[in-house]
């Protein structure tokens, strides 16, 4: 490896299937490669965490009170001097309105403008939701940085050296072919995160322009093609580096390189008709070669730990964050290796292909991908994506969800639905006022067929299943967002204003859920085609969400803590907010309730803006944070289109501020917080935006409208604190 790959040596924990490796590696470019400094630890294997539940049974019966016409009963209006007239219509109607502002790029800021200027805050699920995002995101990039980084480059240069030794001992003809591919996969992937890496003089003349070629088209990310030496058609345009992966120079090459290793396939039978056929069969014994290259040890590493050792280290802590494979692992190939060649494996033994025709037989019996995450002509199916990714992308249901609503699933070919819509996700994970906004869809072809096979789906979820890794966990979070509060709620939440701004609000946490593990989520395609007297704020009542999300905060710090993955302000950061969290759910399950809260209680809505500011805060002094992160928006494409070329973006733009009426003592106040700022949009797939360009469209005014259907909740005002610390209003431009 080249000197870019360079780094410190770190300690990391190696988690295998039988237990868990402790120890660090050595990078082969380092001083003393021979020095042993890795030392094996079995422990007993088990779950990557243990979920905590802390929901707690309540009966909703707060306080009744009414919003007076003019709102002439607000006991603080005086803060509020500017109010325009159909603000406060708004309020009066809905007992709430959300103003756009360009003056804030974190919601923080808006919690400790309103402490410093004694207005009474309002805590939304919005801002506990960033929180978390903010943490999730920092902590996966430490795990990626810290530990991923030298694993996975130790772990690709071992088997590129053992893909030659493969490619020396194959018999001339498929498999010498096949390894000879291989060499080419393996080269790409080293280039991609090491560019000064120098192909070996003793390889084969043809892998130097194959990798080259791979190369460019990674680098130009603007095609799909098939003219590259798997034949196939990839789409490149997938390989541009987004979501959190822009912050650094590392981060970049890491996704490429993990991009190549999650999307490349070795199709089992990629062709029709459904038999054993030559193209099949050369993309499955590249991948019964890369498989058993796995069963190697690893030189360097003290121990010798095998390959697929390794490999597990890489794929379980990933899969805590996101979940398992949607496609075939090398651990399930080598199960159908054993069966078919036996347990002891030499070259010549694999040169037979009616051997490895029963090999494609039995594979094909295995799990076939539930999600589309190539593009695949109209006429062919899913099921002939099937088969071994290394680090194959993982199964997500929103993922799922988009892939069933889009043709050939629903519309026909003169009327396809070729684009989902962020709302499929939300109505099939129970949102009736997303289906009712979905009304206009339900005309194409199956639609709603498929919409009801996905209700039976989803509610076939068990909690278990919903809490068995840290992406189900937080889909399962937002679900108490969704329902129609109903009775026993206050006024401001028992309107259908407030059903949207919930709707809203869900969307912008799985955008950010989606932007966050864009590198791993398997992306559906369609198919071508402080006062003495504290002032006294309020928390929105919606104690599930708040308890569902601590024990997020719990899960991920005994998660990581036990791969010795969790770092020390990990630890911290995620403490703060658990512990923050459950004192939300105390003091909204007593404002259900009609309960007095204490005056710490009310202190600690107050102070909140500090309390969430220190959360998000991120290290200044670590190369993987970067300007971008000073802002809260960002965006994630989630589904390609290959017809219009085109794919849909989700985005999360500046907070609003939101009003809120709220009875406190007797009295009905007005409090003022924040929100999400919710987009969805399409843009051309060879233009896949970051979070810089996004954040440079916001700051241009060039971002596109907000979902019409926000318009019953939101108004063209924002607020602006005069000389004098006097709220006032503006028309927006």
């Amino acid at each position: 490896m080249g000197a870019g790959m360079a780094s410190a040596l770190l300690a990391v924990s190696l988690v295998t299937t039988l237990g868990f490796l402790g120890g660090a590696f050595w990078n082969p470019s380092a001083s003393h490669p021979n020095e042993p400094i890795f030392t094996i630890n079995n422990l007993v294997a088990g779950e990557f965490a243990d979920f905590v539940p802390y929901e707690e049974l309540f009966d909703p019966n707060a306080p009744a009170y009414t919003v007076s016409p003019g709102l002439t009963n607000i006991a603080n209006i005086n803060q509020f001097p500017t109010l325009p007239s159909d603000i406060a219509q708004m309020i009066g109607n809905n007992g709430f309105a959300v103003i756009p502002q360009s003056e804030y790029n974190q919601i923080h800021l808006i919690l400790e403008q309103n402490d410093e200027f004694e207005i009474p805050s309002f805590i939304s699920s919005d801002a506990v939701l960033h929180a978390y995002h903010v943490l999730y995101d920092l902590a996966l990039r430490e795990v990626e940085v810290l530990s991923f980084w030298d694993l996975i480059g130790n772990l690709t240069d071992a088997l590129l050296d053992i893909s030659f030794s493969q490619y020396e001992s194959a018999p001339e003809g498929r498999w010498k072919d096949a390894a000879l591919r291989n060499l080419m996969y393996f080269t790409v992937a080293l280039k991609l995160l090491d560019n000064e890496t120098v192909i070996s003089p003793s390889f084969p003349v043809e892998v130097e322009p194959a990798v080259e070629n791979v190369l460019q088209l990674i680098e130009e990310h603007s095609n799909i093609t098939s003219a590259w030496f798997m034949n196939y058609d990839e789409d490149f345009t997938q390989f541009v580096p987004r979501g959190h992966y822009t912050r650094s120079e590392q981060l970049e090459k890491y996704f490429q390189a993990m991009m190549w290793f999650g999307r490349v396939s070795f199709r089992l039978q990629p062709e029709l008709p459904p038999t054993p056929n030559d193209k099949g069969m050369n993309n499955t014994a590249q991948a019964i070669l890369i498989s058993l290259a796995l069963t190697e040890n690893i030189p360097g590493l003290s121990g010798a730990p095998l390959g697929l050792d390794v490999w597990d280290a890489l794929y379980e802590p990933t899969a805590f964050f996101v979940g398992s494979a949607d496609d075939l692992v090398p651990s399930e190939y080598l199960t159908v290796i054993q069966s078919i060649y036996g347990s002891e494996v030499q070259m010549l033994d694999l040169d037979d292909d009616l051997l490895l025709e029963q090999f494609i037989d039995d594979a094909l019996e295995l799990r076939e991908p539930l999600i589309l995450g190539h593009p695949v002509p109209n006429g062919e199916n899913m099921s002939q994506t099937m088969g071994l990714r290394f680090m194959g992308q993982r199964y997500i249901p929103d993922s799922y969800i988009l892939g069933q609503l889009v043709y050939t699933n629903v519309g026909t070919p003169s009327v396809p639905r070729d684009m989902p819509k962020g709302l499929d996700v939300m109505a099939a994970l129970g949102s009736d006022r997303a289906w009712e906004l979905l009304d206009d869809e339900k005309d194409y072809l199956n639609y709603v067929s498929q919409m009801q096979m996905l209700w039976s789906v989803i509610g076939n979820i068990t909690e278990s299943e919903w809490t068995h890794n840290l992406y189900y966990l937080w889909l399962y979070s937002l679900l108490p967002l969704l329902p129609d509060p109903g009775d026993g709620y206050p006024l401001f939440m028992r309107s259908e204003a407030w059903v949207d701004k919930q709707l809203s609000t869900a969307l912008a946490s799985w955008t950010e859920l989606r932007h966050d593990t864009i590198l791993y989520a398997k992306q559906s395609y369609t198919v071508l085609r402080g006062l003495p007297e504290p002032v006294k704020g309020y928390v929105e009542p919606v104690p599930s969400l708040y308890a569902r999300l601590a024990s997020l905060c719990q899960m991920m710090i005994s998660g990581l803590d036990s791969r010795s993955l969790l770092s020390s302000l990990m630890q911290e950061k995620l403490q703060k907010l658990h512990d923050f969290l459950l004192d939300l759910q105390t003091i909204s399950i007593k404002e259900l309730e009609g309960t007095a809260l204490s005056d710490e209680e009310y202190e600690l809505i107050q102070n909140s803006g500090a309390i969430l500011g220190d959360v998000v805060a991120l290290p200044t002094d670590v190369e993987y944070v970067s300007d971008a992160d000073d802002a809260m928006a960002v965006i994630a494409d989630v589904h390609t289109d290959p017809n219009s070329g085109e794919v849909l973006e989700e985005a999360v733009g500046n907070p609003m501020v939101i009003l809120v009426a709220v009875p406190i003592d007797g009295q009905v106040v007005l409090t003022r917080g924040a929100v999400f700022s919710y987009y969805e949009f399409t843009w051309p797939m060879d233009d896949r935006l970051t979070d810089e360009s996004w954040q440079d469209m916001l700051s241009q005014g060039e971002e596109p409208p907000l979902p019409a259907w926000t318009g019953s909740f939101v108004g063209d005002w924002e607020f602006e604190f005069s000389a004098a610390s006097v709220l006032t209003v503006r028309k927006l431009d």
